[in-house]
């Protein structure tokens, strides 16, 4: 074989070398991300391979877990809300698990709890609930699910908010907001034997994110 052969073979395995490199290097950083946009992205631009294999095993493992976690959540609100699970980016950490429902939909003045009284007519009430339903979902997603490969757990109450703007004739817009948002680390719900946790103690636990519950009008909150 001539020298420039031998080169040009050099080059050759050099670059397919650098290529491998580079896809499994790309297929760790989405197993890192561990979320379905970034394992969708590096499926779209490497579709074929033992990596591609690999990434798919991964994909479908996220999202058997996010679909628990999901079943989990919604085993115990009433059948009228409607639950969504998302992994969220928090790379180079693990992801977050985001839980987002209209927490205020189907409730009723007996929810069975101490905790929860009346009617939802003043602020204190209507935080109440919104309190005593995530703890609920923290609880059954800690009991019922296999935990996910995240970071923490996030749940958002979201509602329907009517906006309004002043000087502006029908200046107002019905929008979703999250108006309470709660987060607790992985780590933090594998400390505690949840079989025998109140709810009323899981809300030390987590941290509060989000809260405009006091700032909103009751007349513009369907109830």
């Amino acid at each position: 074989m001539s020298i420039s052969n031998r080169f040009l073979l050099l080059v050759v395995v050099v670059v397919l070398a650098v290529g491998c490199a580079t896809v499994q290097s790309r297929l760790q950083t989405a197993k890192d991300t561990n979320t379905i946009e970034a394992y969708q992205e590096f499926l779209r631009r490497f579709p074929s391979g033992a990596e591609a294999d690999e990434a798919r095993r991964a994909l479908q493992d996220l999202k058997n877990q996010l679909q628990g976690v999901k079943e989990a959540a919604q085993k115990v609100l009433p059948k009228e809300v409607s639950v969504d699970v998302t992994s969220v980016s928090r790379f180079p950490r693990k992801p977050e698990v985001c839980i987002s429902a209209h927490l205020l939909e189907g409730h009723s003045a007996d929810e069975r709890s101490p905790y929860v009284r009346g009617n939802y007519g003043t602020h204190e009430k209507l935080t109440r609930l919104v309190r005593y339903r995530c703890a609920k979902i923290v609880k059954s997603v800690a009991t019922a699910a296999k935990l996910p490969d995240a970071s923490e757990i996030t749940i958002q109450c979201r509602h329907g908010v009517r906006q309004f703007y002043v000087g502006v004739v029908s200046g107002d817009t019905d929008i979703a907001m999250t108006i309470y948002q709660v987060s607790m680390a992985i780590e933090e719900i594998t400390k505690h034997d949840w079989s025998s946790v109140h709810e009323e103690d899981i809300m030390e636990y987590w941290e509060v994110d989000t809260d405009i519950i006091p700032l909103l009008h009751f007349k513009a909150v369907a109830f």
